[in-house]
Order: structure tokens, then sequence, then C-alpha cells
């Protein structure tokens, strides 16, 4: 495992990369800064409840004491990507929806794909799970004039759908802005558009294993939907998000057998 300009306080120790740590305890508080490591649910596992206090890579965190990691295994080898090494320009005017979809098939479970700084236009890309989905500094922007069931992020896309008789690896979506580009799409205001989120999560509901799923310092504005829409068959954690004028909500949780916990979501209009 690689730690980045960063310490862990004296007599703290992580097992060596790869190891599934089954009975790791924090004595004392830990202050830890820029994992450059993926992190995973052993195969077969459930999470544990404490893996909010695990601290995503690239992020300033502080993990508290007598923290037990139970069922995580930690590598050293997460796979990196960049959406631009596909195509994406992210210069507010190309349409990067056939780029963000090759880079995101391109990923395999457990990568990181990277969008650096811009904005991309998207009409519906289908997002896979197990796969961090990294975009600070990068706006998605839907293109003018979109269809009802424009989707810009969603799970629910043909073929992207998660389906197991277990619980997914976990997807994160971390430090985006959703720009549903209102302004510039077609009668909305008695529901013509009502089908089109800007990040939509969803699995199969004819399997019993949810999508696991954390969304993260994300910002939903100016759509003719929902901002975030969570469905069927989720467990999702929403933190540090926000949401402006979005015209059916900011965020709603709909069609059963979902676990989610919001903390600090602010919406307004």
């Amino acid at each position: 495992m690689t730690l980045l300009p960063s310490r862990l306080e004296a007599g703290i120790s992580l097992p060596r990369p790869g190891l599934a740590v089954t009975a790791l305890r924090f004595n004392r508080s830990v202050s830890v800064k820029e994992f450059d490591v993926g992190l995973r649910c052993v195969p077969g596992q459930q999470r544990p409840e404490t893996y909010r206090h695990v601290p995503p890579p690239h992020c300033h965190c502080h993990v508290p004491a007598r923290t037990f990691l139970t069922t995580w295994a930690i590598a050293d080898n997460a796979v990196q990507l960049d959406v631009a090494s596909f195509g994406a320009r992210g210069d507010g005017a190309t349409d990067d929806t056939g780029a963000i979809q090759k880079a995101i098939d391109a990923a395999p479970v457990g990568a990181t794909l990277r969008f650096p700084p811009g904005r991309y236009r998207v009409g519906t890309v289908g997002v896979r799970a197990g796969i961090r989905y990294l975009g600070n500094g990068a706006t998605i922007e839907r293109p003018d004039n979109q269809p009802n069931y424009t989707g810009s992020f969603t799970s629910s896309k043909t073929g992207y759908c998660y389906s197991g008789d277990d619980d997914s690896p976990l997807t994160t979506f971390e430090g985006f802005t959703f720009d549903g580009n209102r302004d510039r799409q077609g009668a909305y205001s008695t529901y013509e558009l009502e089908q089109s989120q800007l990040l939509f999560l969803h699995a199969d509901p004819a399997k019993p294993g949810r999508l696991r799923v954390r969304v993260e310092i994300c910002h939903f504005k100016n759509c003719v939907s929902y901002g975030l829409s969570i469905y069927t068959n989720v467990d999702a954690v929403v933190t540090r998000c926000s949401a402006f004028n979005c015209f059916r909500g900011g965020f709603v949780l709909t069609g059963g057998h979902s676990r989610v916990t919001v903390d600090d979501f602010r919406s307004r209009r």
C-alpha cells in the first residue's frame, strides 16, 4: 500500500496490500490523508456498518477510535482511468456522451474513472457497479432539447442494470455538478419530461442483491425532473450534496427494497 504525504499515528499499522481485513481495530483516533489504494468488499461478505468511517481516496478524513474494519480488502493496484484518454473533451461544446460511455465500458470493477475539470455535454450514459467516478471540478451538462427518459448518469440503461444474488461492489460518485440545462429543454411544466433525472440509481428487482452506492459532494441543478433519484434495490449513502432549481425535487426515494442514509443534503429553488 502506498501512502502519499501522510502518516498514521504511532503504533497504528495496516495490513500488507491485498490482505483481507478480518478484525482490524484502531485503538486511538487516526488522521489520514490521501490514500492511493482501492477499497472493496470481500466477495460474499456483508459490508460493515462502520464502513462510512473508511476514508475514500484523495480526501482528508478522520477515522475514529474503536472503528472496526471487518470485511474489507485493501489493495495497492487500483486501476486509474481518465475520460480524456477516451476522447472526452469537457469543453462545453462537444457531445461527450460516446467517449464517456467508452471509458465506463473499459473500466474494470474497482477502478477509479477520473473526469478532469470541465463541462461535459452528456445525453444518457449507463453507469456500471463497482467503479469510483471521480469528478472533482467536472460538470455533467445536458445538451439542448433532450427527450423524456434522458438520464444523464443512469444505472437502468439496458445492459448496465446491476443484477445479482449478493449486493454489488461499492459504486461511488464524488465531486460532480450535474446541470440539467433546464432553460434549453422542451416544455416540462406539465410533466412532459418527468423521467429525465440527472442521476438515476436502480438495480434488478427480480434479484435480492442491492446496488451499493455512495454519492458524495455532488450538486444537482436546473433540472426538468429530479436531481438524484433512487429507485428499487439500492443501498446508498448520500452525503454533503445539494440541489438547486430542480422541478420535481432535488432528491427522491421510491420503488422499495432500498436502504438509504442521507446526511447534509440541501435543496432549494
